[in-house]
């Protein structure tokens, strides 16, 4: 409801005189209500919501439609004319990311199982390099080169994730 439409039902109402029907009260605060918690959001805004479960299922429909103190808004879930943020953290507009609501990175990336190998003389051997590489000449017959290899990494979904925190995002409709 715009502020002038809202200004036309108050006067309507006092010029009624004392006897205002309820109906007509509530129209006027329901009205009123509806202005004071869209301040300053537009259609299509979205805001960040930090709530408890419990406060979506009391503000809002199972499709994601708001009810209740988030009249005029809904869930961010491709519903009601809303851009679908679930399970997304934001990337801001600019350098690499020019192009609005694309979308990107994987919620199922893998972090790589890599090996790392490194060498260790024992101090009664000679090294020498050729062009492959280096080679170690025994002095002692019975010195070896020792080889360690140690595992680093997982292989798995889901271990590399940023720490995040769940909140609602929910848009101005």
């Amino acid at each position: 409801m715009t502020k002038q439409e809202i200004a036309d039902l108050i006067s309507i109402n006092l010029i009624s005189g004392s006897k205002i029907p309820a109906e007509k009260h509530r129209e006027v605060e329901y009205a009123l209500l509806e202005a004071i918690f869209s301040v300053g959001f537009l259609i299509g805004d979205i805001k960040e919501v930090d709530c408890s479960n419990e406060y979506i299922i009391n503000n809002f429909e199972t499709t994601g439609l708001g009810k209740n103190e988030r009249l005029g808004w809904a869930i961010c879930n491709g519903q009601n004319g809303t851009t679908n943020r679930n399970g997304r953290v934001s990337m801001p507009y600019g350098d690499s990311y020019l192009t609005m609501r694309s979308l990107g990175g994987s919620a199922d990336s893998v972090l790589p199982l890599h090996s790392h190998t490194y060498s260790q003389l024992r101090r009664d051997q000679e090294v020498s390099t050729n062009g492959s590489g280096v080679t170690a000449i025994n002095k002692d017959p019975n010195s070896n080169l020792t080889e360690t290899t140690s595992s680093t990494g997982e292989s798995a979904i889901n271990k590399n994730l940023q720490p995040y925190i769940v909140t609602l995002f929910i848009q101005k409709i």
